[in-house]
């Protein structure tokens, strides 16, 4: 028979239990030592522990419950109500679905500026949108009379040598 296995977690200083454990006979340590030394219980290091345990020292158990040092529940996370040994099952955490942006062209910054228009002397006009179709090499070619860097410096060269 596979026995039920239970998660201790200890409630010392927590915010929730302050007021069960101001009316505790006594201060409790963060370190608990239940069921005769057998299960130690830390803050946040919950100690597992079977049915067989808690059944044996269930009394111990239900005291440390009622004065807020302890809380006995399922791996899953569900509270288990020590008088019953009924769990309460934790309820789902439904996380919302992220809203997505819905991707429209009218949302695009290019376009809702309007390509090719700009703004100039505080009059709206319209520019011709340049395409790479009518792109035309003869029409662009560009006439320098400096020569490149190099060539320059060759030419400057030759002209100190035959000097």
């Amino acid at each position: 028979m596979i026995e039920e296995i239970y998660k201790v977690h200890s409630l010392v200083r927590q915010v929730q239990t302050r007021t069960q454990r101001y009316k505790a006979p006594q201060h409790h340590k963060l370190v608990q030592k239940l069921a005769g030394g057998q299960v130690i219980v830390r803050r946040a290091r919950p100690a597992t522990i079977t049915t067989s345990i808690l059944m044996r020292h269930l009394d111990e158990f239900k005291k440390a419950n009622e004065e807020g040092r302890i809380e006995v529940r399922t791996p899953a996370g569900g509270l288990v109500d020590l008088s019953t040994l009924k769990t309460n099952a934790p309820q789902p955490v439904v996380k919302p679905l992220p809203v997505t942006p819905v991707d429209s062209v009218a949302k695009d910054r290019t376009f809702a500026a309007g390509v090719g228009e700009t703004r100039i002397g505080g009059v709206d006009e319209k520019l011709p949108i340049p395409s790479v179709s009518k792109f035309d090499v003869d029409d662009v070619a560009i006439e320098t009379t400096e020569l490149d860097p190099v060539e320059a410096r060759r030419k400057e060269r030759q002209q100190s040598e035959e000097e």
